[in-house]
């Protein structure tokens, strides 16, 4: 996780803040959620079944985060792409 964090982070270095949080389609996530998505990911399907007694640093990430993985549980639906 640390090289692929490392990685995204160095992809994504060139953009203001405000460019990271920009999503220029309906079927592509900001960099911003990107990076919080693959990090949910690690956490959920690595950490939390290897990781005696994992907490997560906050629960509503599996939420906010999890786009449509159905056996992680509920998710957010991206609201913009209904319009």
């Amino acid at each position: 996780m640390s090289q692929v964090r490392q990685r995204s982070t160095t992809l994504v270095e060139p953009l203001s803040a405000e460019d990271a949080m920009l999503q220029s389609m309906e079927d592509a996530s900001p960099a911003k959620r990107h990076l919080a998505h693959t990090t949910w990911f690690f956490e959920e399907f690595i950490l939390r079944p290897r990781v005696k007694d994992y907490v997560s640093p906050d629960d509503r990430f599996a939420f906010l985060f999890n786009s449509y993985y159905v056996q992680a549980g509920y998710w957010c639906v991206n609201l913009m792409s209904a319009f």
